[in-house]
């Protein structure tokens, strides 16, 4: 909390913070509510693992999922898969991540750049 706190003061016009995780972007959302910043007009706040708590905030956080559901469910395929064919196969599989626009990030896109 302090270590953002005196990122949020040494910054003279923060315009978005991207988080590893969720978590960090509570804080910071936190943060920005104690410093009277509001979200997104002063700074947009986006972090990443599309938590449950990232809906409780007011505006709702933005995120990245990463649709862990998905990844287990290919991993468990693919792996009985092998157990049942015998056969060990070097597998690379993508997931692509999603993201979730969210009240707490503003896309400030002229009618021009859509």
């Amino acid at each position: 909390h302090e270590a953002i706190k005196a990122f949020l003061s040494r910054v003279k016009k923060p315009v978005g913070i991207l988080c590893y995780h969720d978590l960090i972007a509570l804080e910071v959302y936190k943060t920005c509510v104690e410093m009277k910043l509001r979200i997104p007009e002063d700074v947009g706040i986006a972090g990443f693992d599309n938590l449950k708590d990232t809906r409780c905030t007011v505006p709702e956080i933005t995120t990245v999922d990463y649709r862990l559901e998905n990844m287990v469910s290919s991993s468990f395929y693919h792996l009985l898969k092998q157990i049942r064919t015998g056969k060990q196969e070097k597998i690379n599989y993508f997931i692509e991540p999603r993201l979730i626009i969210r009240g707490s990030s503003s896309l400030n896109i002229s009618q021009d750049e859509k």
